[in-house]
């Protein structure tokens, strides 16, 4: 009898005299009785949802139901628990619909029914306890077959007597390419083309002596090919004999040994061939295989190794190093030593080490390499390329692994602890849910409630609280009411980091070149404005009412060359002169226009440093980005606050560089600009740089202000990062390179009215209106004009001109050959004539990465009448060259 030894009974009788008498008699012979009694539909409810009773006794008529209705709750909450109905006023009819409802007994309220209880007791219980080992029984059956089913091997069962298949699973059915009823209708001589009736006679009786058989051989598909096959086959004796044979496949694995020989072969030839010794040996220090230069170096024969240790191969100094770096390879899977290799005849050799654990035949051995390190240049490049081998080598192995079982993790390898920044004792026994990231839960919880299999991307969370970005392979099994799964985890944050980079730095780049772009055209355009507004202004009388018209006009072309010019800086694509620079002294002499850009509300404070390098920059963009960013952190503190200007001289090492790529190491001067605003939303902070993007309303600001700074640094050769959090405050750093050459003064803008002089010019430039407005204001300074549109002309008309040609004026970019292909021709036919290069953006004809050629004349576009003229009379009076 299948009787629990602390029985938890659930009695439900209205009568407390009854439920005594039943708890008295049912104590007498199951001591280990536990009843709970219920009087009313909330006591039923709630030990129904609470559960935990092993056996229920109910009356049939209660106040508040009855035993029907008692029954069907319970068989509905516990179908396995037994129910008996022991009341005094049933009938036959009653007795017939409850065990037809599950009843397991049914027992009437007299004297001597009190006795039969506890044997009804009983028998409901062990009737019960049959009914769950069938269903096991049952259950199990059915994964055996599926099992059986699911096999990636075939699985045959076979009459031994006659050789006729009796079963064959699924696979089997699949790799040989017959139906099971075909199969059933065939015999194991019908598939193995190695077979005849006599020999498989023969090979059943080695089968009921031996009890199982193992071979290699063949099988015969339906389509006559024929296949390698391993064979291991079983003797089964139930209600009759049976072979059971199970079958593998192994064309790959045949394939395998194949390559493994011909590995093997090369393997022997390569570890001979290598340059140093070559050894492996167990962890008892036996040699297991060694090379001949291991041999030739130490001077021992093969029959010496057999009996040597490898310490027998080191001075008694350096063996407590050898045997402590032999520990090390064994527990931590690798490691290395240099020491002396002492040879038979007592000849020492400096040697680089190298070991790394292996498993040879499930023993854990070490295999590894020496260097002859007595030429220290070829033995550190031996080096280097057997520590990146090794590096390699170790990064592959930290993929992470867990099985889970519903959902709690069982093993877990030291890789996926690791990543997570764990022990593997910390992990196990865990919830996996507890290594997700909040956002990626209800992701996974669905995969595994629909049995999801496949890849996917996942967030992970770690002990500090950081998350990591996750590949994930999951494999799931459900089996007997859990589920396990199988998860492979690969750590892909750095991936993910550097394709966000390089997205970003692929959409900069072209907003770039379409910046660039727009402003070059638009910069002819505006030289057209500024200076055709320029000479309308000079001629009109100064109380005519179209002067302030022609005013606004040259206003709104100003502001329109301000954003070009912006646009350049952000592209990069505008021309610097740079000079070297004292930062302290160009922050010192903008700190009277910071305080009025700034207002009375913002305190600026600067912190200088005395010692500071200087740095090779074009003073006046380095203004526009002391300025852009002053002004910035003016709009980010609109209740007012603190701007700092800091300088100090940096260095950047390969740390540094690795987290802000692409910077690269090295001495930098960092001026970084500092303010107690609103912050910057993380979300938004790759896009800060990006030209036209503001978060200001509409009207209160164009969204080049930090494109510009983010042009000019990056032009300069320097580096710019934000820092940001919101509600407290920015800080804009900006690396420029050290230089060592002496301060540069800064030129001084000239004043007054330009002159002029008597000079030939030959001008060239394609776009006709700036030619026509360039020859007017030449002339109106009293200077010959020889204009063309391209350079041909140019070339014609320098020859056809008998007099001097003083200077040659020409646009960069023209239709043909370049500005600067032009001047050099020009320069051969005239060696005297000067040259004044002009454009709206940067050519590679005439600067170097932005940076304007050394004694180049350039005159940039947009450019007004007074900067032409005075532009020209400079060139001109400039002395030559040499």
């Amino acid at each position: 009898m299948n009787v629990p030894t602390a029985l938890r009974l659930l009695l439900i009788d209205d009568n407390p005299d009854d439920r005594a008498l039943v708890i008295r008699q049912l104590a007498r012979e199951l001591p280990g009785l536990d009843a709970r009694e219920i009087t009313d539909d909330a006591a039923l409810t709630r030990a129904l949802a609470e559960g935990g009773f092993d056996l229920v006794i109910t009356d049939y008529h209660l106040q508040w139901t009855d035993g029907l209705a008692v029954l069907r709750a319970v068989k509905t909450r516990t179908p396995h628990c037994p129910v008996i109905m022991f009341t005094g006023t049933g009938n036959e009819e009653l007795a017939v619909r409850a065990m037809q409802a599950g009843l397991d007994d049914y027992v009437l309220k007299s004297p001597k029914h009190y006795i039969r209880l506890p044997a009804a007791v009983r028998l409901a219980l062990d009737r019960a306890h049959q009914r769950r080992a069938r269903e096991q029984a049952e259950e199990g059956l059915r994964l055996f077959r599926a099992l059986i089913d699911r096999s990636n091997d075939t699985i045959e069962v076979v009459d031994p007597d006659t050789g006729r298949f009796l079963d064959v699973n699924e696979k089997g059915c699949l790799v040989l390419g017959y139906s099971r009823d075909e199969l059933l209708a065939l015999s194991v001589v019908d598939v193995d083309p190695m077979l005849d009736q006599a020999s498989f006679t023969r090979a059943v009786e080695g089968l009921r002596k031996s009890g199982v058989l193992l071979w290699e051989g063949l099988h015969r598909r339906k389509d006559g090919s024929v296949f390698p096959v391993e064979v291991n086959i079983s003797h089964v004796r139930l209600d009759r004999e049976y072979a059971v044979a199970v079958v593998r496949d192994i064309t790959e694995r045949k394939r395998a040994e194949g390559n493994l020989r011909r590995e093997k072969s090369f393997s022997e030839e390569m570890i001979e061939s290598l340059p140093g010794v070559f050894y492996l040996f167990d962890a008892d220090g036996r040699f297991l295989r060694w090379n001949q230069e291991f041999e030739r170096v130490s001077g021992y024969s093969a029959d010496e190794f057999a009996r040597l240790h490898p310490l027998d191969f080191f001075r008694e100094d350096d063996r407590a190093l050898i045997e402590q770096r032999i520990g090390e390879v064994f527990v931590k899977g690798w490691s290395s030593a240099e020491a002396e290799l002492v040879a038979k005849d007592g000849t020492r050799t400096p040697y680089h080490f190298v070991g790394r654990k292996v498993t040879v035949e499930e023993r854990p051995c070490l295999v590894g390499m020496g260097y002859d390190i007595t030429e220290r240049k070829r033995a550190e490049q031996a080096l280097s390329e057997n520590e990146a081998r090794y590096r390699t080598l170790t990064e592959a192995t930290f993929d992470g692994i867990l099985v889970a079982e519903n959902g709690v993790i069982r093993e877990a390898n030291d890789g996926f602890a690791a990543m997570h920044g764990y022990t593997v004792a910390e992990v196990l026994g865990r919830n996996a849910m507890d290594f997700i990231a909040e956002g990626s839960r209800e992701f996974i919880a669905q995969q595994i409630r629909t049995e999801a299999e496949g890849r996917f991307e996942i967030v992970g969370l770690r002990k500090d609280g950081r998350t990591i970005q996750l590949e994930a392979v999951v494999k799931t099994r459900p089996y007997r009411g859990s589920r396990t799964a199988l998860v492979a985890l690969r750590d892909v944050t750095e991936q993910k980091r550097l394709e966000e980079q390089f997205r970003h730095a692929q959409k900069m780049e072209a907003v770039g070149r379409l910046a660039g772009g727009v402003a070059h055209d638009f910069n002819n355009v505006l030289t057209a404005i500024t200076g055709y507004g320029d000479l309308l202004l000079d001629e009109l009388p100064q109380d005519s009412p179209l002067r302030q018209d022609v005013d606004e006009i040259r206003k709104a072309a100003t502001r329109a060359s301000s954003l070009t010019r912006q646009l350049l800086a952000f592209s990069r694509k505008q021309i610097l002169v740079p000079q070297v620079l004292d930062v302290n002294a160009l922050v010192a002499d903008l700190d009277k226009l910071l305080r009025r850009l700034l207002g009375e509300d913002v305190d600026l404070v600067t912190k200088l440093d005395p010692a500071l390098v200087a740095v090779r920059a074009d003073p006046g963009q380095l203004e526009q980005v002391i300025v852009n960013l002053a002004v910035n952190a003016r709009d980010a503190m609109p209740e007012g606050g603190k701007l700092t200007i800091e300088s100090k001289n940096a260095e950047l090492d390969e740390a540094y560089a690795v987290d802000h790529t692409p910077v690269k190491p090295g001495r930098y001067v960092l001026l970084a600009v500092s303010d107690t605003g609103t912050g910057i939303p993380a979300e938004i902070q790759s896009r800060i740089f990006e030209p036209f993007f503001t978060t200001k309303e509409m009207g209160k600001g164009t969204g080049l202000g930090l494109s510009t700074v983010y042009g000019i640094v990056k032009q300069s050769e320097g580096y710019i990062w934000v820092y940001s959090e919101l509600g407290h405050g920015t800080t804009f750093k900006v690396y420029l390179p050290r230089v060592s050459d002496p301060v540069q003064q800064v030129a001084q803008r000239p004043t007054g009215k330009p002159a002029g002089g008597p000079e030939t010019v030959l001008l060239v430039e394609d776009e006709e209106q700036v030619r026509r407005l360039a020859r007017r204001v030449l002339e109106a300074y009293g200077y010959t004009v020889l204009d063309a549109m391209n350079g041909e002309q140019a070339v014609a008309l320098a020859t056809q001109h008998g007099g001097p040609v003083h200077l040659l004026m020409t646009d960069v970019v023209l239709p043909g050959a370049s500005g600067r292909k032009v001047a050099d021709e020009l320069l051969a036919l005239r060696p005297g004539m000067k040259v004044l290069y002009m454009s709206g953006y940067t050519e590679d004809a005439i600067v170097h990465r932005g940076v304007l050629e050394p004694e180049t004349a350039f005159l940039h576009k947009p450019f007004t009448p007074d900067a032409l003229a005075r532009k020209v009379r400079e060139v001109l009076d400039a002395r030559p060259q040499g």
